[in-house]
């Protein structure tokens, strides 16, 4: 009795092992892997907002399907991440305020009736209501720097907060620049400061990388497509 005891015991701890090992040591899952770089990603779009431009306010554009009492939990996983990555990254007494446009009525109506081109990183760009965009600009004044996690609204252009002389400047998560005309147009918002930062996935090691008015010429030149071209 003692012997089989002593086998069954035996037995349970290697089982027990076998557990932990498997646990601890199989690979992240494709879908961890992805909402953890969209978390480093953000956080790396928060760090460098804290040490270029420290004590600004911080607007952050979200999903808005999030508020949709069926929103699945995809949806919802993609925007923790993305709001958690980015408040990481940010100093402790940063104002962040995190903001949901409205959604095109067409669009609410009818969703076949809005295009979106089906190689956008950014389906949402043609989703949200264009105007929401300097409505919630004009309720949060204090937040200068706009970020994204959905894109920017198809027809940006038109708005008042991007004009030249609005205060608002933007730092964007995988952005389709194809929104803002040819790439020459990216630069130039680049180096008038409309645009301060966005992050991409670098093609050689897959990691987040952040482009500024000093390599972005150079990026898009190395790898347009990280950019929508």
């Amino acid at each position: 009795m003692k012997l089989q005891k002593s086998q069954a015991v035996a037995a349970l701890l290697v089982a027990l092992t076998c557990a932990i090992l498997y646990f601890t040591l199989r690979p992240a899952s494709s879908y961890t892997h992805h909402l953890d770089t969209r978390y480093q990603a953000m956080r790396l779009l928060g760090t460098f907002i804290s040490q270029e431009h420290p004590g600004e306010g911080v607007l952050l554009l979200a999903n808005p399907f999030v508020l949709k009492p069926k929103a699945s939990e995809k949806i919802k996983d993609h925007d923790t991440m993305g709001h958690e990555g980015l408040k990481s990254g940010l100093a402790e007494n940063t104002s962040l305020t995190k903001v949901y446009p409205a959604i095109r009525s067409d669009y609410a109506r009818d969703p076949s009736s809005v295009v979106i081109p089906p190689s956008s990183k950014t389906p949402l760009s043609f989703v949200v209501e264009t105007a929401s965009l300097d409505e919630l600009a004009d309720t949060h004044p204090e937040a200068t720097i706009i970020t994204s996690l959905i894109g920017l609204p198809q027809g940006v252009q038109k708005l008042k907060v991007w004009k030249s002389d609005h205060p608002a400047r933007f730092a964007l998560l995988l952005p389709d620049f194809r929104l803002l005309g040819r790439s020459k147009e990216v630069i130039r918002q680049f180096k008038n400061g409309k645009i301060l930062a966005a992050v991409i996935h670098d093609k050689a090691s897959g990691e987040p990388l952040i482009a500024t008015k000093e390599n972005i010429g150079e990026l898009l030149a190395s790898q347009p497509r990280s950019f929508g071209f």
